[in-house]
């Protein structure tokens, strides 16, 4: 399972590694990336992340046809649990994915790599026409989830 302490409380490594990702994201590659957060003004006047999603091309450009769509990071704020922000963001995501191909050319596979043991992750995935191929030969903690074309987005 794999649980680490932070703040007196403790988190699997997926949920550390997405919040230490946001935390520490400063700047996306522009010519291969993009990286959307949805914020809300909190009633203390403290703005909110409510979800967030990094997603790019690996081995292309926004420029070309090259390279394969990937989601790199997506998370919602747990208080937004059961509102369905997870496929807001996701489905965000592909959109943008979406225009980029029909500008492109590229090709309309969309991968990503899921911590099979982030039920939560695997069911958004599953929900939103990702098929899960297995474990990834290159990181076997995780599964390889693919998805192609954009018919429902």
């Amino acid at each position: 399972m794999g649980a680490k302490k932070k703040h007196g409380k403790y988190y699997r490594e997926y949920q550390l590694e997405v919040q230490n990702t946001i935390r520490g994201f400063r700047k996306c590659d522009p010519l291969r990336q993009w990286a959307h957060i949805c914020v809300s003004a909190g009633s203390d006047g403290n703005d909110r992340i409510l979800s967030f999603v990094w997603f790019g091309i690996i081995n292309g450009r926004k420029t070309d046809g090259d390279g394969t769509y990937m989601v790199g990071y997506i998370a919602r704020e747990r208080s937004a649990r059961g509102c369905r922000f997870g496929d807001f963001t996701l489905k965000h995501a592909l959109r943008v994915m979406k225009l980029d191909c029909e500008q492109s050319g590229r090709d309309d596979a969309i991968g990503a790599r899921v911590d099979p043991d982030n039920q939560e992750s695997m069911a958004l995935f599953l929900r939103n026409g990702f098929h899960d191929t297995g474990e990834d030969p290159n990181e076997p903690s995780y599964h390889r989830l693919i998805r192609f074309g954009f018919d429902d987005v």
